[in-house]
C-alpha cells in the first residue's frame, strides 16, 4: 500500500477521485484529577493535511473518535493469556470504531469540495 504505484491504481479506479488516507493515533491519557483512572483516546486525522496542521492541536485537524478501556485485566493469571486478552480487546474495539469507514474505503463515497 506505500508504493507509489499501489497510489496510482487506487487513483485510477475512480477518475476524478481523491485517495484520502486515514491516519490514526492514540496515547494513554489521565482521565481523573487524581490519576487513578486511564483511557486511551483514538484520534483521527487524514493524511492529506499538512502535518503542521496534523500536529497541533489548535489547528483542529484531528477529531477525537473514542476512548478505548485501559484495563489491565489483573485477574488473569497467566500472563500470555492476559496478553492475548488485551490485544483481542484492543482489535475488537478498533473494528467497531472504524466499521462505518469500511464501506468507504471499499467502495468510495462522494463528498462535497470546497
Amino acid at each position: 500500500m506505500h508504493t507509489g504505484d499501489w497510489w496510482w491504481e487506487m487513483q485510477a479506479r475512480k477518475p476524478g477521485a481523491t485517495v484520502v488516507p486515514i491516519l490514526l493515533s492514540s496515547d494513554r491519557t489521565q482521565v481523573t484529577v487524581f490519576g487513578s483512572k486511564t483511557a486511551y483516546p483514538v484520534y483521527l486525522t487524514i493524511g492529506n493535511l499538512p502535518k503542521d496542521i496534523r500536529r497541533k492541536p489548535s489547528c483542529g485537524g484531528q477529531v477525537l473518535l473514542a476512548y478505548l478501556p485501559a484495563s489491565k485485566l489483573k485477574h488473569v493469571a497467566c500472563v500470555a493469556s492476559r496478553r492475548r486478552m488485551l490485544a483481542n480487546l484492543f482489535h475488537f474495539c478498533l473494528r467497531k470504531i472504524l466499521e462505518p469507514l469500511e464501506t468507504a474505503g471499499t467502495e468510495g463515497i462522494v463528498m462535497r469540495d470546497g
